[in-house]
């Protein structure tokens, strides 16, 4: 018969193990959970800006000196040079931002997956 306390020691030890290599892995995992929640911010605040001024440059264009917003099926929208442009930069960096954190996503979920032998094809 098993009296508990192997087992309570075993799982100080686990408990143990796991918070030091946690501490140890604590700045990059800080790091990279502020990138994934500063994407969906920056996700959201793109699509507020997107909505409220009718478009976003991507699909906009330019002619003759004039700087127009479109989003989809609605009428484009003129705006000022630098607002479009704005807009123009906003976009490139979501793409990145947005493109960083799911590959770091990836990642993640990969070192897991390898880390528990765990997949969903199993």
């Amino acid at each position: 018969m098993h009296d508990g306390t192997h087992l309570f020691v075993r799982l100080r030890d686990t408990a143990r193990d796991y918070w030091s290599s946690l501490k140890a892995e604590r700045g990059a995992e800080r790091a990279i959970n502020w990138i994934g929640r500063l994407a969906l911010v920056n996700f959201a605040g793109f699509a507020l800006l997107t909505n409220y001024f009718g478009g976003d440059a991507l699909n906009g264009f330019e002619a003759s000196g004039r700087f127009f917003l479109k989003m989809g099926m609605r009428p484009p929208v003129e705006v000022s040079a630098g607002l479009y442009r704005f807009m123009y930069w906003y976009a490139i960096v979501l793409i990145v931002h947005v493109a960083a954190a799911c590959l770091i996503g990836l990642a993640r979920s990969r070192k897991d997956t390898a880390a528990t032998g765990w997949s969903p094809s199993r």
